[in-house]
Parts: structure tokens; sequence; C-alpha cells
């Protein structure tokens, strides 16, 4: 069970989809070679496929040989209950707040957190919005929106890093370096 929610959670952290799409993946939605999931049981029935990172392959591909080994008849499935059925939003629901109470979190934990999380840390990182939209499965730019809501402390340290005056400080500086170094060399 921990593979199959640790399992969940690079999947839901790296490819941005919904809970459900994501419980609807099977072997042939993943291309293992190239690293691209493609949901085909969407909330807007369009296909989307999405980019992840070897490391979320290779668990995928952990988790899929793991249940081929324990029930067979569900072989291309990748979330299965314990006794080899497809697992339903409830039963790995309860899975994820048991993992998050003995982690000793105090904060209620949702798959959609999950979601949000990869979006923020998407733009934060510089990521382009519409790129975001498509791999949210966003059929508007203004629902994509809302995945940008930032804190006010990271707003004030962006606007530091990248505010114009430090472009003119900077040429400030090395335009008064230059002088110096200029009247020394005469002196």
């Amino acid at each position: 069970t921990d593979l199959r929610l640790l399992t969940c959670v690079y999947v839901m952290l790296e490819s941005y989809g919904r809970i459900g799409e994501i419980l609807a993946l099977t072997e042939d939605d993943v291309d293992f070679e190239r690293g691209i999931i493609t949901f085909n049981q969407t909330k807007n029935n369009l296909f989307r496929s999405v980019p992840v990172s070897k490391q979320t392959i290779k668990i995928m591909s952990e988790l899929l040989e793991t249940n081929q080994k324990s029930f067979p008849r569900n072989h291309n499935r990748f979330f299965l209950t314990n006794t080899g059925k497809q697992m339903k939003y409830s039963s790995l629901k309860k899975s994820l707040l048991t993992a998050a109470q003995r982690a000793g979190l105090k904060q209620h934990v949702t798959f959609h957190y999950f979601r949000h999380t990869a979006a923020t840390n998407f733009i934060r990182q510089g990521g382009s919005i519409k790129t975001l939209q498509y791999y949210l499965g966003h059929s508007d730019i203004n629902v994509t929106e809302i995945y940008l809501h930032e804190d006010d402390e990271y707003n004030r340290q962006t606007q530091q890093e990248y505010t114009p005056l430090n472009i003119l400080k900077d040429n400030t500086l090395k335009t008064r370096k230059g002088q110096r170094s200029h009247r020394q060399k005469f002196r």
C-alpha cells in the first residue's frame, strides 16, 4: 500500500492529473520509453499527454510489476486494492489520510492539494501559463489563473529579485567603478 500511495503522489505532482484521471491509468496510457503519461479519461473528455521524470516512470514500473505478480487478471492497472480490484477514490483517500497522520501532519491533506502545489511550483520556476493550462487540462485559461495564487512573501521576494531598479543600481555601480579606475590612471 505504501508503494501504491507513493506512486500516486509522484504521478499527481508530475502529471498535474486529477485523482480520477490518475486512478483510471492503465499500462497502455504510459509510454515508458519516452516518459509520457496520456490521460484518456478526463473531465472534459479531451485526452492530454504530459511528460514525467525517469524517477516517476521507474516507480510506476515497480508498482505495475508488483500488481502483475499479485493480480494477473488486472495486470495492466496501476492502482489496485489489496484484493486486486480497481481502487476507488474513497479507499485511496483513506490511505492518504492515514499516511498524513503517521507523518504527523497537522494540516488537512487532499489530492487536490498536490495538483495545486505542482501548478504553483511550475509557475514559480518560470513555466509558461499556456503549458500549465494544457497540463492541467483546462479549456479556459481563466481557470488556470486560479492556480497562480501566490503568498505575499513569495511576491515580495520575487519583486525584490526582479525589480528594474536592480539593473539601474548595477549599471550605476559599474559606471562609478569605471570612473574611479579611469581617474586613478591619470593621477
